[in-house]
């Protein structure tokens, strides 16, 4: 695990306590609780030859999500591919209609 802050407003993965794989932009660290604030999560999933995010939920557009530090078990840098591929989504996404 990296320190967590030098990977502030980068792309990263983590991998929650159930096991979950999430990307995400880290956008906050609260050093003495260990939370992390993630812009725009997207959950990691296997399809059946590759590797592919969904959305975090699907009657929603979660923006940002906290995970406390009992939630997750560790915080990577995503790798690069992986990162542009994310960015480029994100990008991509204009807000539902109200």
């Amino acid at each position: 695990m990296y320190d967590i802050n030098s990977l502030l407003t980068e792309v990263v993965t983590v991998k929650t306590s159930p096991g979950l794989e999430i990307i995400a932009k880290l956008i906050g660290y609260d050093e003495k609780k260990f939370t992390l604030t993630l812009e725009n999560p997207k959950l990691i999933v296997l399809s059946e030859t590759e590797v592919a995010t969904i959305p975090f939920v699907f009657t929603a557009e979660p923006t940002l999500l906290y995970l406390t530090r009992d939630q997750y078990i560790a915080v990577y840098k995503s790798a690069s591919m992986s990162a542009e591929d994310y960015n480029t989504q994100v990008s991509n996404t204009t807000p539902a209609e109200v």
